[in-house]
């Protein structure tokens, strides 16, 4: 909600101490850690943060309905990118946890 409402600074801030806090735990909470931080750096314009959160969440989770959050988030990073090609195609690595056509969305 603060990357929304504008405080980029304090999402930040929320977001790696998320990232830090599940860094024991994994799986799904550093999952939503770096939801979190791709979202506040989205909202700052900091395209190279957002990209990397997007690139570490898909190692992170085993719930396949989370998949479409990080989706949305993945594409939104390669738009402010440029990478129109990324965006439209979305991931194209499996995750050890899912196989390969639940990441292709077809």
């Amino acid at each position: 909600m603060l990357a929304y409402r504008g405080d980029t600074g304090a999402a930040r801030a929320a977001a790696d101490a998320a990232v830090e806090a599940a860094a024991e735990v994994g799986g799904m909470f550093a999952a939503m850690g770096y939801t979190a931080l791709a979202a506040a750096a989205l909202a700052a314009g900091d395209v190279a943060a957002a990209l990397d959160a997007t690139e570490a969440w898909p190692q992170l989770s085993a719930l396949p309905q989370s998949a479409a959050l990080w989706r949305g988030f993945s594409a939104q990073a390669a738009l402010a990118g440029g990478d129109l090609l990324a965006a439209r195609r979305g991931p194209t690595k499996p995750s050890p946890w899912r196989p390969a056509f639940t990441w292709c969305g077809r």
